[in-house]
C-alpha cells in the first residue's frame, strides 16, 4: 500500500510512447486511471508522442482538458527518434520513487 509522502512525492511514473496512436490514446488514458484509482498510488503520467502524423497530439491534448484531476504531461518529438530515446529522456523526467 502506499506510504504517506510529503505533497511532491510520486510513488509511481508511467511512460506512455505513442507514434500515430489518435484512435487508441484516450483509451489508454482511461484504462490507466481506473487501474490507479483502485490501487490507490499517487502518479503520473508522461506521454511522448515521438513524431506522430496523425492527430495523436490533439487528441492527448483534448483528453488533458477533459480531465484535469489526471496527472498527464505531454511532450511532443518534432520527428520520430525511437522508443529508446523518448524512454531515456522521459526517464530523467519522471518524478516517480
Amino acid at each position: 500500500m502506499p506510504s504517506e509522502q510529503t505533497r511532491d512525492e510520486i510513488d509511481l511514473t508511467l511512460f506512455v510512447p505513442c507514434l500515430n496512436e489518435e484512435p487508441r490514446i484516450a483509451g489508454t488514458l482511461n484504462e490507466i486511471r481506473e487501474a490507479m484509482r483502485r490501487l490507490g498510488y499517487s502518479y503520473e503520467v508522461l506521454v511522448v508522442d515521438d513524431g506522430s502524423t496523425d492527430g495523436t497530439y490533439a487528441a492527448v491534448e483534448r483528453f488533458q482538458r477533459e480531465n484535469p484531476d489526471m496527472p498527464v504531461d505531454l511532450h511532443r518529438n518534432p520527428v520520430n527518434l525511437g522508443v529508446a530515446h523518448s524512454f531515456i529522456d522521459t526517464a530523467f523526467r519522471g518524478r516517480g520513487r
